[in-house]
């Protein structure tokens, strides 16, 4: 019998963890793209998630939210009663709306090296809300940060 490693896309993926987050359980998954960098570094970086009632969820948060069958894991940007608009770290435009009900579930650690971090942590939300306030700066930031990192 082969090793056969079959890739599923995150789509499908997530319509089976949501049955689990529905029955309270945590899932990790590993971090796919370059929307949340710094944060989060594609391929490298996993988030452990779990289901959480929409009326708890916070601005700056990271959630995953669902359109269709599509789903995005990214930062909640602003919050109101019935709806939320997301930023990803490592751009420069929301995305949304999303209706309270495509709330799929919100990040409660992030993976990196076999080292667990909270999303609660002080330093965490410290960064978290320094990013956010820098927004306007980004695209500077992240042109000058690669070209001193490929010299």
């Amino acid at each position: 019998m082969d090793n056969y490693i079959k890739r599923i896309p995150p789509s499908q993926i997530f319509e089976f963890a949501e049955d689990m987050l529905a029955d309270g359980q945590f899932i990790i998954i590993t971090v796919v793209g370059n929307s949340m960098y710094p944060f989060l570094r594609n391929k490298a970086d996993s988030v452990e998630l779990y289901r959480e009632d929409y009326e708890n969820i916070r601005v700056n948060d990271i959630v995953v939210g669902r359109i269709g069958k599509k789903y995005v894991l990214h930062r909640v940007y602003k919050k109101y009663d019935d709806k939320f608009i997301m930023l990803g770290d490592g751009n420069f435009r929301t995305d949304g709306p999303y209706l309270k009900e495509d709330l799929v579930c919100k990040a409660s650690a992030i993976y990196r090296k076999d080292k667990r971090i909270s999303c609660k942590s002080l330093s965490f939300r410290f960064l978290s809300v320094l990013w956010k306030i820098l927004k306007p700066f980004r695209a500077k930031i992240f042109k000058s940060y690669f070209k001193i990192r490929h010299k």
